[in-house]
């Protein structure tokens, strides 16, 4: 493989995980809504390993700070 096919790769890799952490994130709230669960409760419901957690926690932190506004 090229080094050019190899960075393609790595990008789409990339891309492919930020959607996956969005939709997760979304997921998170829905659960959070609708089902009256915490942060981590709809965590493990979903599974979601520990290395991925913080970010998560992260991103969660940013959506409510911007829909305050």
């Amino acid at each position: 493989m090229t080094k050019t096919m190899e960075r393609k790769a790595m990008e789409m890799c990339n891309l492919s995980q930020g959607i996956v952490d969005r939709i997760t994130v979304e997921y998170i709230m829905s659960m959070m809504k609708k089902l009256q669960l915490s942060v981590e409760e709809c965590m493990d419901a979903l599974s979601v390993p520990e290395e991925h957690r913080e970010l998560y926690h992260m991103m969660l932190q940013e959506k409510i700070e911007v829909s305050q506004i």
